[in-house]
């Protein structure tokens, strides 16, 4: 009954001021289970109702390893790149596509793919990492959202081999960096002169400090 509730509301109060509760626990909780723990004893008690919420809260997440102005790209490795010939060695070229008037370009360490007994196979580890200034500002989300990263994965000539033969291309697209932090990809790679999927994947991460936008301080 009603004196039931008053004594375990008492009795819960007490605990929370001794610190026997969690911290987020309040007065209302207090309540709620002094009448959840009189009905459980009451046969003539009416069951409780309860009510579903859902409520939903936004977290922004950075990565204060980076500078402000950072962007960092990273090209982990080649994956199934069993139809390749392992003799050959790799590497990798990529254009970020902006600025516009001199795109940031470069190309990773050789790395060659692993064999039965010698590293993963089908696999070849570039553990590339190099990073970039880029001014916040609305000019370069609008580049953000409409520039793509292109890649080409080459396998460097030889005295046989002759010069530099490209094996695959791919892209990834800059756009999801307006609004998140990190993009992670397994890219599906293509024929150098067709626009057909061939096997292997470029796994590659792009990181900023935070979203670049789409109000950029």
């Amino acid at each position: 009954g009603a004196a039931a509730r008053a004594f375990l509301r008492r009795f819960v109060r007490d605990a929370h001021a001794k610190g026997m509760t969690p911290d987020w626990w309040t007065e209302a909780h207090s309540a709620t289970l002094a009448d959840l723990t009189a009905r459980r004893t009451d046969p003539r008690a009416v069951p409780p109702r309860f009510q579903w919420q859902t409520s939903t809260t936004t977290r922004t997440v950075e990565h204060r390893d980076l500078r402000s102005n950072e962007l960092e790209l990273t090209i982990h490795k080649l994956t199934d790149m069993v139809d390749d010939d392992p003799k050959r060695t790799l590497f990798v070229t990529y254009d970020m596509g902006f600025p516009k008037e001199q795109p940031f370009t470069g190309k990773t360490p050789e790395a060659k793919i692993g064999i039965q007994g010698q590293g993963e196979v089908g696999t070849a580890r570039i553990n590339f990492r190099t990073s970039l200034a880029v001014e916040r500002r609305r000019s370069t989300v609008s580049a953000f959202e409409r520039r793509k990263v292109s890649f080409e994965v080459i396998a460097k000539g030889g005295v046989w081999k002759g010069k530099d033969e490209v094996v695959a291309r791919s892209t990834v697209a800059l756009a999801p960096l307006v609004s998140q932090c990190r993009l992670c990809e397994a890219l599906p790679l293509e024929q150098p002169t067709k626009h057909r999927e061939r096997r292997g994947k470029l796994v590659v991460e792009l990181r900023l400090h935070k979203p670049m936008g789409p109000n950029p301080e």
